[in-house]
């Protein structure tokens, strides 16, 4: 037995054990080389450790579900934006190419009477904005994993939806069919939500006849600043539009609000106007646009960067 109740019979199993019992035998010598015995072993023991600490913290960094800044966007929101308030033939603003005027005066006011528009729901791109636009955001669950894959906006006006797939899913072929919300992907851009619509149905930019084609597609960026939600659009439409057009939108967070359904009833015909009447302008002939006074009211592209963007004139024909 060597001293310490180590057996003679066994070997040591590295240079550092070898030191170590030497020591025990040589008392002398023993402060030095168990100093020695430490170093060693403990360099020996950070060597191995080194490449598992360096395994956890790159397993620590890797993000998770929910781990790149995303912010809560659920619950109930109260509009701080109603109407546009543009008047019939105010273009002010919106890059509308000559197609896309020519079919805005050739709008009629009588066209949202007719008992088939009754209860036509207003775009989603719009039905944001249109009185009183109470929004509720809710996630949307795939029904048998109840895992979210995206969110659903839900509008208090004529009740459009949209669901936005946050799941990778692509967009469906270009024959699938339209509807008045399209079809949604998107994705967190930090803490913005940032999504594409596609396959919406021909539709309108304001509630006074500057159309949007079912060619269009929408880009939307929703974030979040506190009790505050900002919604912007970004409107391309290679049919009636120069070049993109962008609105803006605000909700605040309003938990307590209530969202009453929204019935729309068909009235029999003749209600409103006169039966078989079909309010039709031909090529823009219409009487009661304002005249638009362009030597006055034209704005320059340095100012709006479109021409022939304007405000008409109070005064009508």
């Amino acid at each position: 037995m060597l001293p310490g109740g180590i057996p003679h019979h066994v070997e040591p199993t590295s240079r550092a054990d070898s030191l170590f019992a030497l020591a025990l035998c040589t008392y002398p010598l023993a402060p030095r080389v168990y100093r020695a015995y430490e170093h060693m072993r403990f360099t020996h023991v950070t060597w191995k450790v080194k490449p598992l600490w360096v395994f956890l913290l790159f397993f620590l960094m890797l993000p998770g579900p929910l781990a790149w800044a995303q912010v809560d966007i659920t619950g109930e929101w109260s509009p701080r934006v109603y109407n546009d308030g543009m008047d019939v033939g105010d273009y002010t603003g919106i890059p509308i190419n000559d197609a896309g005027r020519l079919r805005a005066e050739s709008w009629h006011p009588d066209l949202p009477d007719l008992p088939e528009n009754l209860c036509r729901p207003h775009p989603i791109d719009i039905g944001l904005r249109v009185s009183v636009s109470q929004l509720y955001i809710s996630r949307e669950l795939e029904i048998e994993t109840r895992q979210q894959i995206g969110y659903r906006l839900h509008v208090a006006w004529q009740e459009p939806e949209q669901v936005i797939y946050t799941d990778g899913r692509p967009h469906p072929s270009a024959n699938a069919a339209h509807k008045w919300s399209g079809f949604s992907t998107g994705h967190w851009e930090g803490n913005t939500l940032v999504y594409t619509t596609d396959h919406l149905k021909e539709a309108y930019l304001t509630r006074t006849g500057v159309p949007r084609s079912a060619k269009a597609t929408v880009t939307t960026r929703i974030k979040r600043y506190g009790n505050y939600l900002n919604v912007t659009f970004i409107i391309n439409d290679p049919a009636y539009l120069t070049e993109p057009y962008i609105r803006e939108y605000s909700w605040v967070y309003t938990p307590d609000q209530v969202i009453a359904p929204f019935p729309c009833e068909i009235i029999p015909e003749g209600t409103l106007l006169r039966p078989a009447l079909c309010p039709v302008i031909c090529l823009a002939r219409t009487t009661f646009l304002p005249t638009l006074r362009l030597s006055t009211a034209y704005l320059s592209r340095r100012h709006w960067g479109v021409r022939k963007r304007y405000t008409p004139s109070i005064s009508r024909r």
